[in-house]
């Protein structure tokens, strides 16, 4: 389709007119298909006029006209052929469409299938093409499943099943029917067994459900020795177990039954031995029945029933005789069995040997028969050797080793001992000895064995005397002895050393301390040798310290400590004394040469205290103690403190026998007597502060002034 306008003068058709240009073409065909012979309804579509259709793509007439045609029925596929004519103008070339005939499947071949008892079977079949559907009915129904091959499920029953084939949409037109056939196992439900006294056939019997009963002499496998309900067995000598199934329809009972040829035999003995005198256990087993015992081959009554027979208490071997009863039959001749009484070997001798010292020992033994075995205990333990002789290993004591002789499984009833002797003798003990300073000592020593022997010496030289003490001749410092042991002959190896210690008294020296009033004293103290004991008493008391140095605890009043030192058990004679001393200052205040009592409060003039109408006194300090005298600042008190007045103060330290002074001035304010305390700090224990009053007296005074010996009054003016 195009569009035209039209434009004049600027002006423009307000629409475009529509102008086809048409073109005849088939524009579209529908082919179609059916499932085997019959009519097929074919479609074409043109994009104008009339369509046609024709059997030939070129010339014939035409079939029909319009967009579907049916055919003719047709069995197999065709083309046909449209086209369109429109104005005059036919499309060409003509455009095929084919009408297809789908070939219908057909199952052309079925396997049925069977199986004995319960379970799964599998089925097949065969189609001319597409796919093999699997039905449990013959119509309707959902598919079991595809495939050439199906297998059932679990079914106890003949089953029929059914199939189809589907091939371009196509399926047969009639399931085909496949049997999966069950069929039933046969059992054996009842069998008879038999027996027979001594070598023989026996009859044997079985009865099945169904089909065919098979002979067997196995429980699985094996070829069949005869089929019926009835089988005779070859020639036995002993009870035999046969094996019945069942066949039918190819189908065999599960398991075989065994059915029993009983033969009644002495099946199997077992002679037994013993070592010596005994009773004996001998044993019997029989095919079935009652196993009987005899003394004898023939004849005889019975000594005991059952598998086992203990005989009487017996020294040399015996034969028993068994023979068995079962049904009334009783096997012949009686079977032998054997109590043998085997002879116990003894040692008949024994060598015992010895070594000096640490070694090896051959040791010999002999028996009456059989192999001799060496043990290194009484009982239990591994053999160490065989033989009439035995080498020990190396060995430092003396040792028991034993033997006992075996012979045909008998062994003597003990071991005996032989004894590997080792003669040399060992020092297990020593005693060393010590003392304080020159003397004699005693010393001791055991020994495993023998004598002991003393010496000054490791080795060679004289001994200086025999057995478990020794008492050294004096001496004045550590020696060694030796000593050894002698016993048949051997002698130790080496000499064992003991020390007869001689230890020195120590001596000790104190070393005093002191200090200026109370407190700890540290004292101190030397020894020759040894370790030092400090103590509060000269004699008897527990040790307070030990060590070079002593600080005591704190002390007011000297004191005195005592020391000893101990080494090895020595300690000094005597305790030494060493001094704390505590020193103290004594104060004495003199006044005029006289002591001024600290505290003092009546003032007089004897010792200054009283100034009296003096201006200045001076007092002296003294220090009549041991330590030095600390003197602290005179301080004045009182009423009247201000009229007097330190003018010359006292040394701070006074020395021991030393002394100081100090100067009072008094200068009064008013007329009359004046009043003040002195006071002034030391380290005179005891006096600690000193104190005591003073006093002074100030007098108004009259001035006479003479001329020619003549006073002159106040103001004279004449």
């Amino acid at each position: 389709t195009y569009y035209v306008d039209a434009t004049n003068n600027g002006c423009t058709t307000a629409t475009r007119t529509a102008v086809t240009a048409t073109v005849t073409t088939i524009s579209g065909t529908t082919p179609a298909s059916i499932c085997g012979t019959g009519t097929v309804t074919l479609g074409a579509t043109a994009s104008v006029g009339t369509i046609n259709w024709y059997a030939a793509a070129t010339g014939g007439a035409s079939l029909g006209t319009g967009t579907s045609f049916t055919t003719p029925s047709i069995s197999l596929t065709t083309t046909y052929y449209v086209d369109a004519t429109y104005g005059g103008c036919t499309t060409s070339p003509r455009t095929a469409i084919i009408a297809t005939i789908n070939s219908i499947p057909t199952i052309t071949s079925s396997t049925p299938a069977s199986r004995c008892g319960t379970g799964t079977v599998t089925l097949g079949a065969v189609a001319s093409a597409g796919t093999i559907n699997w039905y449990a009915a013959a119509t309707g129904g959902a598919s079991l499943g595809t495939g050439t091959s199906f297998t059932t499920p679990s079914i106890s029953a003949t089953t029929t099943y059914y199939v189809d084939a589907t091939n371009n949409g196509c399926t047969t037109a009639t399931r085909t029917a496949i049997i999966a056939t069950i069929n039933s196992i046969p059992t054996i439900t009842s069998s008879t067994p038999a027996s027979r006294c001594g070598t023989g056939t026996v009859t044997l019997g079985a009865v099945a459900s169904a089909g065919t009963i098979n002979w067997y002499a196995a429980a699985t496998g094996g070829a069949s020795l005869g089929t019926g309900t009835s089988f005779t067995t070859p020639s036995i000598s002993a009870t035999t177990t046969y094996y019945v199934d069942a066949t039918n329809n190819g189908c065999t009972t599960a398991t075989r039954t065994a059915v029993t040829a009983t033969v009644t035999t002495i099946s199997g003995t077992t002679p037994a031995s013993i070592c010596g005198t005994g009773t004996v256990t001998l044993g019997a087993t029989a095919s079935v029945g009652t196993i009987n015992w005899y003394a004898a081959a023939t004849g005889g009554a019975s000594l005991g029933t059952g598998t086992s027979f203990t005989t009487p208490s017996i020294s040399l071997t015996t034969t028993y005789y068994v023979d068995a009863t079962y049904g009334g039959c009783t096997t012949s001749p009686r079977t032998a069995v054997i109590a043998t009484i085997k002879t116990i070997p003894t040692i008949t001798s024994s060598t015992p040997g010895s070594a000096c010292g640490t070694g090896t020992v051959t040791l010999g033994a002999a028996s009456s028969a059989g192999t001799i075995n060496w043990y290194a205990a009484g009982t239990g333990g591994a053999s160490l050797g065989t033989g009439t002789s035995y080498t020990t290993p190396s060995i430092a004591t003396t040792t028991t080793y034993y033997v006992d002789a075996t012979n045909n499984g008998c062994t003597t009833a003990t071991r005996t001992p032989i004894t590997a002797t080792i003669n040399t003798p060992t020092i297990t003990a020593t005693t060393p000895a010590s003392r304080c300073d020159t003397g004699t000592l005693t010393l001791g020593a055991v020994a495993s064995a023998g004598t002991i022997n003393w010496y000054a010496a490791a080795t060679g030289g004289a001994s200086l005397g025999t057995g478990t003490s020794f008492t050294t001749p004096s001496i004045a410092s550590t020696t060694t002895y030796y000593v050894d042991a002698t016993n048949s002959g051997c002698t130790t190896a080496t000499r064992t050393a003991l020390v007869a210690t001689v230890n020195a008294t120590p001596v000790v020296t104190g070393i005093s301390g002191s200090r200026t009033g109370p407190g700890t004293v540290t004292l101190g103290a030397t020894t020759s040798v040894g370790n030092i004991n400090w103590y509060t008493t000269a004699t008897g008391g527990s040790s307070i310290a030990t060590g070079t140095s002593f600080t005591t605890p704190v002390l007011s009043t000297t004191t005195t400590y005592y020391i000893d030192a101990t080494n090895s058990g020595c300690t000094t004679a005597t305790r030494v004394a060493v001094v704390a001393t505590i020193k103290y200052p004594e104060i004495d205040v003199q006044g005029n040469g006289i002591s001024i009592v600290s505290g003092s409060s009546s003032p007089t003039t004897a010792d200054w205290t009283d100034f009296g109408t003096n201006l200045t006194r001076t007092f002296t300090i003294y220090n009549t103690g041991v330590a030095s005298l600390s003197v602290g600042s005179i301080f004045i008190s009182g009423a009247n403190a201000s009229d007097f007045n330190v003018t010359t103060a006292p040394n701070s330290t006074v020395p021991i026998n030393s002394s100081t002074t100090f100067t009072i001035t008094y200068s009064p304010s008013v007329v009359g007597l004046s009043y003040a305390t002195i006071t002034f700090s030391n380290n005179d224990t005891d006096e600690n502060p000193y104190s005591f009053d003073i006093q002074a007296t100030a007098i108004e005074q009259e001035i006479d002034i003479q001329g020619n010996g003549v006073s002159i009054v106040d103001g004279a003016t004449t």
